[in-house]
């Protein structure tokens, strides 16, 4: 890369930026809702619009499971796009993603070179859950940004470096709650130079405790939160079989999650000439997954921190053993192989829209072609290229096969939305899914407002009703007895999502 030494990680940073925005920005909002994006987004929505920073709202109901920070940021971001939609839903968390991979590709040319600094920004941008999730509308994406940051500033020994790891900590914080302690805490034990000494640690944990107090601290002094909606405080206390079974996976789910970054990271732990900063960071990432496997509630998003670390380790260890061109060469072969089988199954399958097609064919052909470049691109700059080419083919390809299981959301929200003609006033249980229940009562876009009364539990719902609430309809996933609800009748009925929804609707004069 042209440029003196000094600029360097700068170039190669925004390279990776700019890879990461040209692969996942052109086809942002293709793949409608996924998960509970759409819940996220309404909370946001309904954060910024009413002007409280303070307390995240879905339906006018307090949630204070999370921080507010997401939903303020994200909320302003729809708020500037001027929709709610899956696309400005995903704004935030793809700039969470390019800022990932400009940091890796800025790390990894300080630590071992400008390749090495393509090369991690690549992996992690061709890494498997990246795929996947990796500018999802949700609150992962920005936390894992904060903890990269936190963990790669204080790789640099003074003050002014622990300070802002901190604050990053604490952003982390204010994003993600407890969250951050999986991270913060090994970071503190095993990753500051110059060991656990208290100039090291303190300016670090200023901050971080001084953010990550700081709206628990605040909600203690409002009023008006009852019946706000909390996190359950057991949830790394409540061991089950499940939850063993969970975390005997969990290793699998990084692995694989991580894919080819954890692979190569471990080939990494293998190896018995390591720099000091590596070292710390190895045993950071590896304290941090023995904490989250201590909780019962198991995700693969809460790995998600470990990801961009594992694809700089990675990135590292091929840099020093002298191989990234034999494993650019080797994973681009191995990507034209999926290239190949993904355009089979578009040209031949029913299923996938016919539009799919020629982008899995140019994906195909530019995967054959990028392995031979490494000898005039060189080896990262041509793995960087190649998410160029793979990355386009998920929305179209990968999705509509995937989610081909029988079931037409499209089709079964029309005949919720016939059911529940003419609607003013709609109680709702235990459903993160807007996308459900604005079209019911005419909500759907930015305005927060709707005449949706929404409760956590249907138990919570059967006593506001016999307490005296009134509304035309009833909207919820039914409870295993199928009680029926008095003066309702069942109007409505269907599984979407995997998730059973009934619309129960006022019998007699309104």
């Amino acid at each position: 890369m042209a440029g003196s030494p000094g600029h360097r990680p700068a170039l190669a940073a925004l390279a990776a930026v700019l890879a990461a925005l040209a692969a996942w920005l052109p086809g942002l909002g293709r793949q409608s809702w996924v998960g509970t994006e759409d819940f996220r987004a309404r909370i946001a929505a309904e954060t910024v619009y009413a002007g409280d920073p303070l307390v995240p709202r879905y339906y006018g109901r307090p949630i204070l499971t999370k921080p507010p920070l997401f939903y303020w940021a994200s909320g302003s971001v729809q708020r500037a796009a001027g929709e709610r939609s899956p696309r400005s839903a995903r704004l935030l968390s793809l700039g969470a993603l390019a800022a990932t991979a400009g940091a890796l590709a800025w790390a990894g040319t300080l630590w071992g070179g400008t390749s090495a600094g393509l090369l991690a920004a690549a992996l992690h941008l061709l890494g498997a859950n990246t795929w996947k999730n990796g500018a999802n509308g949700e609150i992962d994406p920005l936390f894992a940004l904060w903890i990269l940051l936190a963990l790669l500033l204080r790789q640099r020994p003074g003050t002014r470096a622990g300070l802002a790891s901190g604050l990053c900590l604490g952003l982390a914080a204010l994003t993600k709650g407890p969250a951050s302690l999986a991270f913060g805490l090994p970071l503190l034990l095993a990753g500051c130079p110059g060991g656990r000494r208290a100039r090291e640690i303190l300016p670090v944990v200023g901050p971080w405790a001084l953010l990550g107090l700081a709206w628990p601290l605040a909600l203690r002094s409002l009023s008006g939160l009852e019946g706000a909606v909390r996190q359950d405080p057991g949830l790394a206390l409540g061991w089950n079989r499940e939850a063993v079974l969970d975390t005997l996976r969990y290793p699998f789910a990084l692995l694989l999650a991580g894919a080819p970054g954890s692979l190569l990271a471990l080939w990494r732990l293998r190896s018995s000439v390591r720099t000091p900063v590596e070292d710390r960071l190895l045993r950071v990432g590896a304290l941090a997954f023995l904490l989250l496997m201590l909780a019962a509630g198991k995700s693969t998003r809460y790995l998600l921190p470990l990801f961009p670390l594992l694809a700089l380790l990675g990135a590292l260890r091929l840099e020093s053993r002298g191989a990234t061109r034999a494993f650019a060469r080797g994973w681009g072969a191995l990507l034209a192989a999926v290239a190949l089988a993904a355009s089979g199954f578009v040209l031949l399958g029913s299923e996938a829209p016919a539009g799919a097609a020629l982008p899995a064919v140019i994906l195909a052909a530019a995967a054959l072609l990028l392995p031979r470049l490494p000898g005039r691109l060189g080896p990262a700059p041509a793995l960087l290229l190649l998410v160029l080419a793979f990355r386009p083919t998920f929305p179209g390809t990968y999705v509509p096969l995937w989610e081909a299981s029988g079931e037409d959301e499209a089709r079964e929200l029309g005949a919720l939305l016939e059911a529940g003609r003419g609607l003013r006033s709609l109680a709702v249980a235990r459903l993160e899914t807007p996308r459900w229940i604005d079209p019911l009562v005419g909500a759907e876009g930015l305005p927060p407002t709707a005449p949706v009364v929404w409760f956590e539990e249907r138990r919570q719902l059967r006593q506001a009703l016999q307490e005296g609430l009134e509304v035309e309809a009833v909207l919820w996933p039914p409870g295993p007895s199928g009680t029926p609800l008095p003066g309702f009748e069942r109007v409505f009925a269907t599984r979407l999502g995997g998730k059973r929804l009934e619309l129960w609707r006022k019998v007699g004069p309104k």
